[in-house]
């Protein structure tokens, strides 16, 4: 029995498993440094709740000014919203110019184009106006017809709130001798009846009809002999649309060889074409006045011209005092047979790289030669290049620009001085002075033509006024204004923008060259 209990205890033993002893181990004895136990780790801190206080947070520190903010998201013509503005801005700039180009709208009829609102639809008047003649809009815009209510200022004023819309005021006069100003209301006039039909026969019309190869549009010029006045008077209109000549035909540069002395300044390739086309026509029509009345040779020749009619006048008076080899044709042999030749042109746009002028050669015969170029200020054909162009639709899709006040600059003792009164007896208000904003104006390959003339209101701030209040001016009251002319050379007209498409008129050209001439006969210039 012993052996069996003996035998099953130890089998017994065998089955059970071993435990693990929680003594220490032979290998590893417990020290001072190693106990056998491992230390309990550290409590962590609890996070409790903090107590809602009844009394109101301690004070924090703010700045004073307030935090900036986003910036605006630009304007790209790749939105559809912009896209549709500039398309309209556009098309409404075409069509204006085009009809004051052609004298078939009035100050009136203009202002309601440029400013009909973008969901209102024309008014009748104005789609009527392309058939009306110049002499029946001669005294349009302020006499008889009230001008309808509008609620939408026009974009074209947001131009005059830009600093960089007008010249300085301190430009030298122009200084003329008294001899020079009929022939100057010779150009103005036969500049503004170019366009209307002649009744009496007196005058003789040349018609260039239009080049789709060389890019070209129809060019149409006007001769009449003026016998009291020893001149013949050359007119020269042109009968394209503004986009066409301004953006998009024959912006690309050509050169005149054969044409001007310098062949290396290039020139818009659609005016000079035009140019070289009306050589023959010209030459034709001077020498038959020349053989009416063999006289006529000690007569003054006068080539004249408004928008692109004077960039074209400007090519032929060129010509026509060009001496390089190659340059000689039927016109440029006629030079000869006039005392004087003269060029006087009205809001042309640029046409050259480099400013066309008088050559210096024989200074003697060329020195009482007039070679006037007449701009308006405000007048955007008269920087009607391409690349001008589309940042000046870039300007008129964009929002007005905002009027920043400045900070007085009154010192800290100045509150202390004497109130100022006016003359009715009221407090002098102090007077407020805003941040000037410039737009940024592209670089423009082309330049103007002759010695610049700059007519300009006779006080330029009433302009600004008018735009800020949303407020077209028609031509009778820019001529009530009054008119300076100041003269200035092409690279002041490089960092201007100018958008208004009503001093572009004739009319408005024809009104100031009239007031200009009464002034200087009556003393009063």
């Amino acid at each position: 029995m012993g052996w069996f209990s003996s035998s099953s205890s130890s089998s017994s033993s065998k089955k059970k498993k071993p435990q693990k002893s929680t003594s220490w181990n032979v290998f590893d004895p417990p020290t001072a440094y190693a106990p056998s136990r491992r230390p309990a780790p550290p409590p962590q801190p609890q996070h409790y709740p903090s107590p809602q206080y009844s009394s109101p947070p301690p004070l924090q520190h703010y700045s004073s000014s307030p935090p900036p903010l986003p910036p605006p998201r630009p304007y790209t013509a790749t939105q559809p919203a912009v896209r549709d503005v500039y398309d309209d801005v556009s098309a409404r700039l075409d069509d204006v110019m085009t009809r004051i180009d052609r004298e078939t709208v009035s100050s009136t009829e203009a202002n309601l184009l440029l400013c009909y609102g973008d969901d209102e639809p024309e008014p009748q008047a104005i789609a009527a106006a392309a058939e009306r003649a110049l002499v029946r809009i001669g005294g349009c815009g302020g006499g008889g017809q009230q001008q309808p209510s509008r609620s939408k200022a026009s974009r074209f004023a947001k131009v005059e709130l830009y600093a960089n819309s007008k010249l300085p005021l301190d430009m030298p006069p122009l200084a003329l001798y008294m001899p020079t100003w009929p022939l100057l209301c010779l150009a103005a006039q036969y500049s503004s009846q170019v366009y209307a039909p002649d009744t009496q026969g007196q005058d003789e019309e040349t018609y260039t009809a239009s080049d789709w190869r060389a890019g070209t549009k129809a060019m149409c010029i006007k001769s009449v002999p003026m016998d009291h006045a020893a001149a013949i008077v050359f007119a020269i209109r042109g009968t394209s649309s503004f986009m066409d000549w301004a953006v998009n035909l024959s912006t690309e540069l050509s050169s005149p060889e054969n044409f001007l002395d310098d062949a290396g300044n290039l020139c818009h390739a659609g005016f000079l074409s035009v140019a070289r086309n009306m050589v023959r026509p010209v030459a034709a029509r001077l020498r038959r006045l020349l053989q009416e009345a063999p006289g006529r040779a000690a007569y003054s020749l006068l080539i004249t011209g408004h928008s692109a009619g004077g960039a074209v006048a400007a090519l032929l008076y060129m010509h026509m005092l060009a001496t390089a080899p190659g340059t000689e044709s039927e016109l440029n042999m006629l030079a000869g047979c006039f005392k004087r030749i003269h060029c006087v042109t009205f809001g042309a746009p640029p046409i050259s790289l480099l400013p066309l002028q008088k050559p210096d050669r024989n200074p003697r015969r060329l020195r009482k030669c007039l070679f006037l170029a007449f701009v308006n200020e405000g007048d955007p054909v008269a920087r009607a290049d391409k690349t001008y162009v589309k940042s000046l639709l870039d300007l008129m899709t964009k929002p007005a620009p905002e009027r920043q006040e400045l900070p007085d600059r009154a010192g800290p003792g100045d509150s202390q001085r004497q109130q100022r009164w006016r003359s009715d007896g009221a407090p002098s208000l102090p007077r407020r002075r805003y941040e000037q904003v410039h737009w940024p104006v592209p670089y423009c390959r082309l330049s103007n033509a002759g010695r610049i003339v700059v007519l300009r209101a006779g006080d330029p701030m009433t302009a600004t006024a008018a735009a800020a209040a949303g407020r077209e001016r028609t031509v009778e009251e820019r001529l009530a204004e009054g008119t300076r002319a100041v003269t200035c050379v092409e690279a002041d007209l490089r960092g201007v923008i100018w958008g208004d498409p009503v001093a572009h008129m004739m009319a408005l050209y024809a009104g100031r060259i009239e007031t200009l001439a009464v002034a200087a006969v009556m003393g009063k210039s």
